[in-house]
């Protein structure tokens, strides 16, 4: 038992770290690279010449603005863990199956969400018009030499990022099940154990 409860210590800590990390991946996302693409979308002559605003600006900012939401109530819904004990507890109640339900509910909807979002707005990415976008920018530059335009890169880094951080969300999932399972097994056998003793002493 002793071993369970350390493993539910570690992964209520961990769990809080990732929820964070989907927080600050929400804040991040829109930089870099995708950062760049939102800079030229600012230019009302340009932004549907490429395809950027009706294509990948507009869900992307839609994505972002709902993973925000999403990333805070996913925090609060963690902190339910340590609120209830659920990281230190010997023996659940139900308050601790309810928290810890929450929380393996809370982690597979944004890992889906995540990741079919993810998916969906690297196909908008790579479908942009490129050539249109390059035109665009090498026109910008030979007009206005003053500003730093710079070239936009296809990296699919922020993507993959995303991918790992959401993969994480859903193996913290797994892991409290897992863990539950491990709890509950282990409730039923000292149970068992104080029944047999029980018994025992009255025979």
């Amino acid at each position: 038992m002793k071993t369970q409860i350390k493993f539910q210590k570690i992964l209520a800590l961990v769990s809080l770290i990732i929820a964070a990390l989907v927080f600050v991946y929400a804040l991040i996302f829109n930089s870099g690279n995708l950062s760049d693409i939102m800079f030229y979308n600012n230019w009302e002559s340009m932004r549907y010449e490429y395809g950027g605003s009706d294509s990948f600006c507009d869900p992307a900012q839609t994505f972002v603005s709902a993973l925000v939401i999403m990333a805070i109530v996913y925090i609060c819904i963690v902190a339910i863990l340590f609120i209830t004990a659920s990281n230190k507890r010997r023996n659940y109640y139900i308050t601790n199956y309810v928290a810890i339900g929450l929380n393996i509910a809370m982690s597979v909807i944004v890992a889906i969400f995540g990741i079919i979002f993810i998916a969906i707005l690297m196909a908008k990415f790579y479908g942009l018009d490129w050539n249109a976008l390059t035109s665009l920018i090498d026109a910008l530059k030979a007009t206005d030499g003053k500003q730093p335009y710079k070239d936009v890169s296809k990296s699919p880094a922020m993507f993959i990022l995303g991918i790992v951080v959401f993969l994480l969300v859903l193996a913290n999932a797994a892991a409290w099940t897992l863990n539950l399972i491990w709890k509950i097994k282990l409730m039923k056998g000292e149970k068992e154990l104080l029944a047999s003793g029980l018994v025992g002493e009255v025979a």
